[in-house]
């Protein structure tokens, strides 16, 4: 934490207790490239278009965040994402089938 104090009082060029005006830019380039460039690659990154997301977030920022989410995902990210669906759907019959099995004894043993 000490660290990241020191380093934002070096960029932010602190003399004489007053920050420089370009240390100020500076330290609000990089906030702004970490926020708004994370949040585009939150958006982008499950559409395929994870570096998308983190250019248009940085470039344009709520704007680029739109951009990202009207953009179609890639073909390999449907077919992931495709994939992922097909396996759950297996996981779910699965348990439906364990289920099955756990009460099927417990009907017998009623009748």
């Amino acid at each position: 934490m000490l660290l990241i104090k020191v380093l934002a009082l070096w960029i932010v060029g602190v003399a004489d207790g007053e920050p420089s005006l370009a240390g100020m830019m500076i330290m609000g380039l990089v906030v702004w490239s970490a926020v708004f460039g994370g949040i585009g690659a939150a958006i982008g990154g499950p559409k395929g278009l994870l570096s998308d997301g983190i250019i248009y977030g940085v470039l344009l920022g709520p704007l680029g965040w739109l951009v990202v989410l009207l953009k179609k995902p890639t073909a390999a990210a449907v077919v992931q994402r495709e994939r992922e669906l097909q396996r759950e759907r297996e996981l779910q019959r699965e348990r439906e089938l364990q289920r099955e099995r756990e009460i099927e004894p417990e009907r017998k043993e009623r009748k």
